[in-house]
């Protein structure tokens, strides 16, 4: 029951329906919202994950170079105690020379190893 007269009341019907179709319209709006922040979300996820892999296969290949250079820095070291190697001064330096690039090589995959692993 309203207090007043005909016109009072359809004003104050018309007041409430605006106030349920506001109300129903922001409700909508933070429905949207939500989805877009859950589809946000999901992708950022997404992306999180491909990088993941990505730096994985990165470390993957890392430890692969550094498995290869430790073995050339062995056989090397290992034709250098070869008589007929030092015996000949020149295949020595060589060899010599060929280690210091694999150390140097091996070094710095080493540092790119652990900077990857502080990354993951």
């Amino acid at each position: 029951m309203y207090l007043g007269d005909y016109q009072y009341y359809i004003e104050k019907v018309e007041e409430a329906e605006a106030l349920k179709a506001h109300q129903e319209e922001q409700s909508v709006n933070v429905q949207a919202h939500e989805k877009s922040m859950e589809q946000s979300s999901y992708h950022n996820q997404k992306e999180q994950r491909r990088e993941q892999r990505k730096l994985e296969r990165q470390i993957s290949e890392c430890e692969n170079e550094i498995e290869t250079l430790e073995t050339t820095i062995l056989q090397i070291d290992e034709q250098l105690t070869q008589p007929e190697v030092y015996n000949n001064p020149q295949k020595a330096n060589e060899l010599a020379i060929q280690k210091q690039d694999s150390e140097q090589k091996l070094e710095h995959a080493m540092s790119k190893w652990e900077e990857l692993q502080q990354k993951l």
